[in-house]
């Protein structure tokens, strides 16, 4: 896994289990809407680039990666979950493991959807010749130990990530109320200069 990628998923799935639990679940509420999709690309790529694409995906496993991280955001979610409300705790792990089995339709449907992303991306934006050289690496002994080394550093990595996202959160929460409570209105956004 390469290091922007690991820190990227690392980031989504900490950012995910901490925007959507930082605010308190209602009965009955409305789920969070889900981040507007990246625009597909303009025209259809090349052959020869979608088929180096997909060489490259499975050069640095790729569709490991994406299968390795749902587990990964399970654990996350369970144990913010846990630490906010350990009432729901039990149940809401139950739920998440069952529904993330390798063969269940969303799951397959969210491996196929980034296969078919991650293969688009790096048809449209890179050479025929520019994967088939990072292909080339990720198959070299040293590409082969950076892969197997990166997730060490993203393990590093992650708590400090947490850390950043959970005090930027809860300073978000006390300014948030401290300016409801201020005047009785709701915060102008950010930038705002009302």
């Amino acid at each position: 896994m390469t290091l922007v990628r690991s820190i990227l998923i690392a980031g989504l799935v900490l950012g995910g289990a901490s925007a959507g639990l930082a605010q308190e679940a209602k009965p009955g509420a409305a789920p969070a809407a889900a981040p507007a999709a990246a625009a597909a690309p303009a025209a259809p790529a090349d052959p020869a680039r979608l088929a180096a694409a997909k060489e490259l995906l499975i050069a640095f496993g790729g569709l490991d990666q994406a299968k390795t991280s749902i587990p990964q955001f399970v654990n996350a979610l369970a144990a913010e979950i846990r630490q906010r409300d350990d009432k729901i705790a039990a149940p809401a792990e139950y739920f998440l493991r069952s529904e993330t089995e390798p063969d269940k339709p969303r799951v397959k449907t969210y491996l196929a959807e980034v296969e078919a992303a991650a293969t688009a991306f790096y048809a449209q934006n890179f050479t025929v010749e520019e994967m088939k050289a990072i292909a080339a690496f990720h198959t070299s002994s040293a590409g082969r130990k950076f892969q197997a080394e990166t997730p060490k550093l993203v393990a590093l990595m992650t708590p400090l990530m947490a850390r950043f996202q959970q005090s930027l959160i809860q300073d978000m929460q006390k300014g948030l109320s401290a300016g409801v409570a201020k005047d009785g209105k709701e915060p102008a956004p950010a930038g705002d200069k009302k």
